[in-house]
């Protein structure tokens, strides 16, 4: 179901993702969640933007080289930012050393940083097909999963740090998804 942002989304969103932020860098405490409710127009639609796993790690990571670059980007993101079980697992084992950092990335779902969406049963169909089509370039189960996210949901953008493999990957009936933060 696709979901808006209450009436001032624009700076009133923008805002509370930056204090969802700023709360989960200081280590998390009570949840901020923004009100949303289900769109009655298709005027009111907001880009809804998958996330990779690189700008998770990153927002989360202070010392990352590409830490301020993606907390900068945040911040004129407007729509939902999306990911799906792979990615957090892939984050959580790249912070693995730091058991509070771990402790954060999950807690990031819960205040809101992060949606998560679910993959069904046709992925693990469309999936494979993925990965022999870009077996060249080492097309991975998470790559897999954001595409046909993209395609299942039509979501048109990615948050990525991998412009390599996401300026090339395509959808089935070939639409490029929009790489963000643009350079």
């Amino acid at each position: 179901m696709l979901f808006r942002l209450n009436r001032v989304a624009g700076k009133l969103g923008r805002a509370r993702r930056e204090i969802r932020f700023d709360w989960l860098l200081r280590g998390g405490g009570r949840r901020i969640s923004p009100r949303i409710r289900p769109i009655s127009k298709a005027s009111e639609v907001i880009e809804r933007i998958l996330v990779d796993t690189g700008p998770i790690v990153s927002l989360l990571k202070r010392k990352d080289a590409h830490h301020e670059t993606c907390k900068a980007h945040l911040k004129w993101l407007r729509g939902p930012l999306l990911t799906c079980w792979p990615f957090v697992t892939e984050a959580a084992r790249l912070l693995r050393k730091d058991t509070a950092m771990v402790k954060r990335l999950l807690l990031s779902v819960d205040a809101g940083l992060f949606g998560i969406t679910t993959l069904d049963t046709r992925a693990m169909v469309w999936m494979p097909e993925f990965i022999d089509r870009y077996k060249k370039l080492g097309a991975q189960v998470a790559d897999a999963a954001i595409v046909y996210l993209a395609e299942r949901d039509d979501i048109g953008a990615v948050f990525t740090l991998d412009r390599r493999d996401f300026s090339v990957d395509r959808t089935t009936a070939g639409k490029a998804l929009r790489v963000l933060p643009e350079t």
